[in-house]
């Protein structure tokens, strides 16, 4: 038996992977390299792009997230915002880059209602 039949779907998407992943770097080297395109704030407006990409795909169900906007738990106790995150010290070269959590939104809206 062939091991790797029905793997061309993986090999695929792997693929694709690989070349968007090789044209970000070649951006980035354009920008003057990580640290540069970091410090211009360039890398957290790219992360800043996708989290708002990710979080509406969420919202509008395009993405599921069981327990988030699939299946919630209407008992569940709902994290405040902000809280468990760390102060920003004001202390790094570079606008520091955020977490995102998407179910953040969620959670939100049931602490307003």
């Amino acid at each position: 038996a062939d091991i790797s039949a029905g793997s061309y779907y993986l090999e695929i998407l792997t693929e694709q992977l690989a070349e968007k992943a090789w044209e970000q770097f070649k951006v980035i080297e354009s920008k003057g390299g990580f640290m540069a395109a970091l410090k211009n704030g360039f890398i957290q407006d790219l992360i800043s792009k996708d989290a708002e990409s990710l979080i509406a795909q969420v919202k509008e169900s395009k993405i599921i997230q069981v327990g988030v906007n699939k299946y919630q738990d209407p008992k569940e106790k709902k994290r405040e915002k902000g809280k468990g995150k760390k102060e920003d010290t004001g202390k790094t070269p570079f606008k520091p880059i955020k977490p995102i959590r998407p179910a953040e939104t969620f959670e939100m809206e049931k602490n307003n209602a």
